[in-house]
């Protein structure tokens, strides 16, 4: 976002975003990442690669704000830095000997102060500062759950291959306060995963619920077939379900 920033975070989970898309589509998307990291501008994109940086975006908005908070720690370092070399060299002038020509030749020597000597004295409280900052703000934010959007929904879906809603995931769980039984949601993506396996072994491959009319037939086929069994075996001993064995007559 700054012509002197070099480098930025590439988190993981971009990675996992974006690594599934065709090559031409990853290009577009790094290039998109590239230009708002470092011009603070966004070009036209895709449909799909605008998806993608709707996630990325909001945490490419944090570490900037992180990393122009630490750039004015550094600067403000480095002039504290300075004064305090010029507090220094005047304490030793004014311990010279009363002589003339001493001070004279301490006068003068060229004197300078560089920003980056400054910030490396004070380099060490910056870091210890900076480590504190983001500790708790990763503790903070592995603590508070924010609800997503539709969209983040829906691009995770395509993200994974999953096949269900993400309007009708949201609105159940926005109806029950965002809980998993009746414990707060801490993770929505696990619950997406659970979701989509629970789909997949209850309903049918287009993620619709059986009907009372299929499962009304599916108990007579049943039934038909367990009748079929009793007439090719009539005479003979047969198991029924619950264990026993009788004679069918």
């Amino acid at each position: 976002m700054s012509e002197d920033r070099e480098s930025f975070v590439f988190h993981k989970d971009w990675y996992y975003a974006i690594k599934k898309r065709s090559p031409q589509l990853r290009v577009e998307i790094y290039d998109a990442i590239m230009q708002k990291v470092f011009e603070g501008t966004q070009k036209e994109l895709s449909e799909v690669a605008s998806v993608v940086m709707d996630l990325i975006s909001p945490q490419i908005d944090r570490d900037t704000a992180k990393w122009l908070d630490i750039k004015a720690k550094r600067r403000e370092s480095g002039k504290q830095g300075g004064l305090a070399k010029q507090a220094n060299a005047s304490k030793c002038y004014q311990m010279l000997p009363n002589d003339s020509k001493s001070k004279q030749n301490v006068a003068n020597l060229p004197v300078s102060v560089s920003v980056s000597d400054s910030v490396s004295v004070e380099n060490d409280n910056v870091l210890l500062e900076e480590k504190k900052d983001t500790d708790v703000s990763v503790k903070k934010e592995s603590k508070r759950f924010v609800k997503p959007t539709i969209e983040e929904i829906r691009a995770y879906i395509f993200e994974k291959g999953y096949t269900f809603d993400a309007e009708a995931f949201f609105a159940f769980y926005e109806s029950n306060g965002w809980k998993v039984g009746r414990n707060p949601m801490k993770n929505w993506k696990m619950a997406c995963t659970t979701w989509a396996k629970n789909r997949n072994n209850n309903n049918n491959s287009y993620g619709r619920a059986k009907t009372n009319t299929e499962k009304f037939y599916e108990s007579i086929a049943e039934a038909n077939e367990f009748s079929q069994k009793l007439r090719e075996h009539i005479g003979e001993p047969t198991f029924i379900r619950d264990g026993d064995t009788d004679e069918v007559w």
